[in-house]
């Protein structure tokens, strides 16, 4: 599971889907108590997620997944996760 957190403040979890094979991924993002959902999808270059604009969102190392980025209303989010089975 993937845990989120931002400078606003706000809280969630997300759900990530990760090729390596084909260096894509796609993930769906909610807030803790809410029941929006927000997509993002991608490419992975050298171990790191690039949004649709080249904007690094995190980087993998092994099975763990960190990072942080500026969202749309200028907060910082930042990610910590690792692999499930």
């Amino acid at each position: 599971m993937i845990f989120f957190s931002t400078t606003k403040p706000k809280n969630g979890t997300f759900n990530l889907i990760l090729s390596r094979t084909l260096n894509k991924y796609y993930a769906i993002a909610r807030e803790n108590s809410g029941s929006t959902t927000d997509a993002s999808q991608g490419v992975i270059t050298n171990n790191r997620l690039l949004d649709t604009n080249g904007t690094a969102i995190g980087t993998l190392s092994g099975d763990q997944l960190t990072g942080t980025f500026q969202d749309g209303g200028n907060f910082t989010v930042t990610i910590t996760g690792r692999r499930t089975n």
